[in-house]
């Protein structure tokens, strides 16, 4: 992951912080579809300081969400989605210190977003189309 890839997507009306891909993002052999709804870097506001919700390691927590996700390859564990979030954080240029310190969130935290059997996208989104 030594080079940036540019990450399209557009801010949901109505949704401050959630973006949809206008695009495909390939990375670490997933193809992550156009039309994917992400949040960011899911990290509360006191926080953000040590985890920018939006920024250079954006691709580490669109592919962190997608791996959570339904969507995602059913091979993939939680441990496996959060070991690669805490990787890719690394390899785009957040300190290993900083890294640790959203590793462990996720791990905390984490379980109850885990594919619960329910899309990462809500009721009225299914009912428009």
């Amino acid at each position: 992951m030594s080079e940036s890839q540019t990450i399209h997507s557009h801010t949901d009306v109505g949704f401050n912080n959630r973006r949809t891909l206008d695009k495909d993002v390939h990375h670490r052999g997933l193809t992550i579809p156009r039309g994917f709804k992400w949040d960011g870097a899911s990290t509360p506001k006191p926080f953000r300081m040590i985890a920018p919700k939006w920024g250079d390691c954006s691709l580490a927590f669109l592919t962190h969400d997608y791996l959570y996700s339904i969507h995602a390859p059913r091979d993939v564990t939680r441990k496996h989605a959060d070991k690669i979030l805490y990787e890719d954080l690394c390899a785009l240029g957040m300190s290993k210190i900083r890294a640790y310190l959203v590793y462990k969130t996720v791990d905390v935290f984490g379980k109850m977003y885990f594919r619960v059997g329910r899309p990462r996208f809500s009721l009225e989104d299914l009912l428009k189309d």
